[in-house]
């Protein structure tokens, strides 16, 4: 009976995701909610640009108006943060709607693709949004146009980062995100992540915060607000972090009754890290075989034949001997 509960408690753990697995689905997120704030822009940039055409707004009674609308049509375009799908594009009854909106951005897409990134997640400058929406549509935008598009993203960033989070998650990934922050231009920053997951896989972001530094303030202030907003944590089995000491330390003020572990892929490229070029293959093979025991008695077993086999080639792994004569590997598992 005890067996069989050990072999589920292991079977449920290892649906956990690795930290590479868990980046990759937070960053894909992230790229979701900007991809959507690039869908509001467009077509706020491509509304404006059927007023001046038809020479009136929507359901506008004027003696101006040159053209009447026909509805919209859909169609998709392509960034680097996903695919823009069902986006609106106003046509009218003479004929279709002319701009010059997805010429430019398809020439520049990489250069556009990161500014706009950038703003969105770094704040957005009303400077800088101008400057890129006259890019895009080779003309002139006007400031309440800017104002549109800001207003609009803000609520939505905003309606994101203030959502009730529901309190039925068993597991807590956080990481701080430096790579994919860099490839968008945003130099010594980072993304402060949560991303939750309940005991039957389902994953989901919890919350993203730019900040400087992984100090144990900015933390401090990102967990209290996951807990402000619900995660006050009564169900949670496990939270995974990278081992940060900063994160460690705010997560033992207030999380400090949850049980709390260092991701596997990160004491894995620590481990390697420390092993001879030469001698990595057959180390970091038997390294993975502890990992992946069905019980702690099985892991002890495997490393301490992961052990004999580092002491048979030389010690190639300089994970020295601490403490009490346990190896290093043993308080890392």
């Amino acid at each position: 009976m005890i067996q069989r509960k050990q072999r589920s408690k292991n079977q449920d753990e290892k649906k956990a995701p690795s930290a590479q697995e868990l980046r990759q689905q937070t960053w894909g997120s992230i790229e979701r909610i900007v991809a959507l704030l690039l869908k509001l822009m467009f077509e706020i940039l491509l509304d404006q640009a059927a007023t001046e055409q038809a020479g009136a707004g929507p359901y506008e009674r004027t003696g101006d108006r040159k053209k009447y609308r026909n509805g919209t049509y859909k169609r998709s375009l392509t960034t680097r943060f996903g695919a823009i799908e069902e986006m609106l594009v106003p046509r009218f009854r003479q004929g279709g709607l002319l701009h010059t909106l997805f010429a430019p951005y398809q020439q520049r897409t990489d250069d556009i693709d990161k500014a706009l990134g950038t703003l969105f997640l770094n704040g957005v400058s009303t400077h800088k949004l101008k400057a890129i929406a006259e890019q895009l549509t080779g003309r002139p935008v006007s400031a309440q146009t800017v104002s549109t598009i800001i207003q609009k993203t803000d609520q939505e960033l905003e309606q994101y980062r203030t959502k009730p989070i529901e309190d039925t998650y068993d597991y807590l990934f956080l990481d701080g995100i430096y790579d994919k922050i860099r490839e968008i231009g945003l130099e010594r920053k980072l993304l402060l992540c949560a991303l939750g997951m309940t005991k039957d896989g389902k994953k989901e972001l919890l919350s993203f915060h730019l900040v400087d530094t992984e100090s144990e303030d900015n933390w401090t202030e990102f967990l209290i607000d996951l807990k402000n907003r619900g995660l006050k944590g009564k169900g949670l089995r496990l939270i995974t972090t990278d081992g940060n000491p900063a994160l460690k330390a705010t997560l033992k003020r207030l999380f400090p009754y949850k049980r709390h572990q260092r991701c596997i892929w990160h004491k894995m490229t620590n481990v390697q890290a420390k092993t001879k070029k030469r001698n990595r293959k057959a180390l970091m093979g038997e390294c993975k075989m502890i990992f992946a025991a069905l019980s702690r008695q099985q892991a002890i077993q495997r490393f301490k034949v992961w052990d004999i086999l580092a002491l048979g080639r030389r010690r190639a792994c300089s994970c020295q001997m601490h403490g009490q004569g346990h190896p290093r590997m043993l308080i890392l598992l």
